[in-house]
């Protein structure tokens, strides 16, 4: 079902003068809310329409020296987007992200990212 929505204002002045079912009852009161210095304006919307974006979740995305990837979810994570370097003697052993991401596909790119602008960094390299 399309609902017409009459506003009235620009930027932070900008709101809700009414919500009608029908275009005729939106331009009733588009007439009444407007004036000789401003236009109230009709807004079209389809009803229980929703546009939300995907839902980002909190992942630890932990890489090992040897190649070896270990993914997993948290109901809230600390300091995201910063590497974590365990070293063992002189050699990285594993690097640990935490990251928010769609999926656990989307959390291991980013930790990705993360891991190789650290590096880069290290080496003073500026990416």
């Amino acid at each position: 079902m399309k609902v017409y929505v009459v506003t009235e204002g620009d930027y932070s002045d900008y709101y809700i003068v009414g919500v009608c079912t029908s275009q005729e009852s939106a331009e009733r009161i588009q007439q009444l809310a407007s004036s000789d210095y401003h236009e109230a304006q009709i807004e079209e919307y389809e009803a229980d329409k929703f546009n939300i974006e995907p839902t980002y979740n909190y992942y630890e995305v932990v890489i090992f020296k040897d190649g070896d990837i270990h993914v997993d979810t948290h109901e809230y994570i600390y300091d995201p987007y910063i590497v974590r370097d365990y070293r063992n003697a002189k050699c990285a052993t594993k690097y640990s992200v935490n990251v928010f991401a769609r999926d656990e596909e989307h959390a291991k790119k980013i930790a990705f990212d993360c891991i190789a602008k650290y590096k880069a960094e290290e080496e003073g390299i500026a990416l």
